[in-house]
């Protein structure tokens, strides 16, 4: 990433690959999306970056490592006395 290796530690090896991919520049309101089993994922390095506007979902909760389980900081996500419904308004779906 920005011409150096990404290490990922955190991605066990047994998941991990040695595919390589050429270098790609990702342009203004896209994403490189990288899925978390890194040997079967259909992901970024398949087929290319995402552009802002097809990604309305976000990350609330972490589930994986199990040592890690729990709401995503600063995400809002409240599991305490139930779970709090976030809902996504079509304004912001569309930006």
């Amino acid at each position: 990433m920005n011409g150096r290796t990404l290490r990922e530690d955190y991605v066990p090896s047994e998941y991990r690959d040695n595919i390589s991919v050429p270098e790609l520049r990702v342009t203004s309101d896209h994403y490189y999306v990288l899925g978390d089993h890194r040997s079967s994922s259909s992901d970024s390095r398949a087929w290319g970056s995402v552009h802002r506007n097809t990604i309305y979902g976000k990350a609330v909760f972490v589930y994986w490592p199990p040592d890690k389980i729990g709401p995503v900081p600063g995400s809002g996500f409240a599991p305490a006395g139930g779970c709090e419904i976030i809902a996504i308004s079509d304004e912001r779906r569309s930006r």
